[in-house]
């Protein structure tokens, strides 16, 4: 797979937690009915390497900030929209620090008001993933 140029999210590790903070803080519990399959536990990991793959054109890499995750899926802070069905690849570090890459499907993608340059992407996992490996939280 052809990958192009790594597009950082230009923010100090203080802004992005900040923001990280703020989306957190603003979601509270799930409105109606959650579907969703397992649990979320906070994954707060800066300078994530998150590998965009768009139809016809080579795939792109970026820097992504871990927001959160389940065996299923993980939200992240990227500094591009991405279309919903976009296929990725994500570089992931585990609780022992070593980097861990995973396949899945943008699922969700929203621009973070105020934020100026930040979108939270929401990623399905193509297979689960042992969530323990990656926090202490579990």
């Amino acid at each position: 797979m052809k990958t192009s140029v790594h597009t950082g999210l230009r923010l100090a590790p203080e802004v992005l937690q900040t923001w990280l903070d703020r989306l957190d803080r603003d979601a509270g519990p799930p409105r109606g009915l959650d579907v969703r399959l397992s649990p979320r536990f906070a994954y707060r990991s800066l300078g994530l390497t998150l590998e965009i793959s768009e139809t016809g054109a080579p795939a792109t890499r970026h820097e992504a900030a871990g927001r959160n995750l389940s065996r299923e899926g993980l939200g992240v802070l990227a500094s591009r929209f991405v279309y919903p069905r976009t296929l990725c690849r994500i570089t992931l570090r585990d609780a022992q620090a070593r980097s861990r890459t995973v396949s899945g499907q943008v699922v969700r993608c929203r621009y973070v008001v105020g934020s100026g340059s930040l979108y939270d992407l929401g990623i399905a996992l193509d297979r689960p993933i042992e969530v323990v490996a990656f926090t202490a939280e579990v």
